[in-house]
């Protein structure tokens, strides 16, 4: 009895003591929203056991919805996605609905998705999505969509797209397409097309199209066709066409057309 009354003394101390602090979640200066600092931790407010909005904490932490939650090592568990995610960060263990925070580093497990506002690192992976603002390295999976405004290395897949506005790097997997404003590097499939602005390179798969704005170097298949603004290089397959507006070298094959505006060796 004197231990419940003890525990009861601890939360009540908790909820009274809270603070509120105004949180900027916007590039405007008008919007704001209110965080509560509020947490029942055990049993030091830095690290042990926290349930709560608890800030800078090691070792495992339970709140409902994060609002600038600061650094968590450890286990961080959150049901539904941040209020607010300024300069945050979990080096760990990421789980809960939708894990989000500036920066995501170790095994990161949504069961709806993950995001990171800078970096992802580690196995990640979000049941509809997984997506990162900034570069996305280690095993990245996601059940629809897996997209990073940053460079994506590492193995790969998305059930049905893989998008990043960089580059692409290592074992690489679209359901149905396979996007980069980069460069495509690697052992890339795009189920129905691989679309890279910059080079495609390595062992590059596509059952309907491959297109590259670049170069396209090493053994790739299109099964419709296979088109490159610059040159296409190696053991070259385009069920019905191959074009390319610079040289195309190596064994290369066009069911129906072959066409280059460079040199065909």
């Amino acid at each position: 009895m004197k231990f419940l009354y003890f525990f009861i003394l601890i939360l009540t101390t908790s909820i009274f003591s809270q603070t509120l602090y105004y949180s900027s979640f916007s590039d405007s200066d008008d919007d704001y929203l209110i965080c509560s600092d509020w947490s029942l931790d055990i049993p030091s407010s830095t690290w042990g056991i926290s349930f709560g909005n608890s800030k800078d904490f090691n070792g495992f932490r339970f709140n409902y919805r994060d609002c600038d939650a600061g650094t968590v090592n450890g286990f961080n568990f959150t049901m539904w996605d941040s209020y607010s995610v300024i300069n945050s960060e979990v080096n760990g263990i990421s789980f809960g609905l939708i894990p989000h925070a500036s920066r995501l580093r170790g095994l990161n497990l949504g069961l709806g998705a993950v995001i990171a506002d800078e970096e992802m690192l580690g196995l990640n992976f979000g049941l509809f999505g997984t997506v990162s603002e900034g570069r996305m390295y280690g095993v990245n999976l996601s059940g629809l969509a897996l997209v990073s405004s940053g460079n994506i290395k590492g193995i790969n897949f998305g059930g049905l797209a893989l998008v990043s506005q960089s580059g692409i790097t290592g074992l690489n997997f679209g359901g149905l397409a396979l996007v980069s404003a980069g460069d495509i590097k690697g052992i890339n499939f795009g189920g129905l097309a691989s679309v890279s602005q910059g080079n495609i390179y390595g062992l590059n798969l596509s059952l309907l199209a491959l297109v590259s704005e670049g170069n396209i170097k090493g053994i790739n298949f299109g099964g419709l066709a296979l088109v490159s603004q610059s040159e296409i290089t190696g053991f070259n397959f385009g069920g019905f066409a191959l074009v390319s507006q610079g040289n195309i070298h190596g064994i290369n094959f066009g069911g129906f057309a072959s066409v280059t505006q460079g040199n065909m060796k």
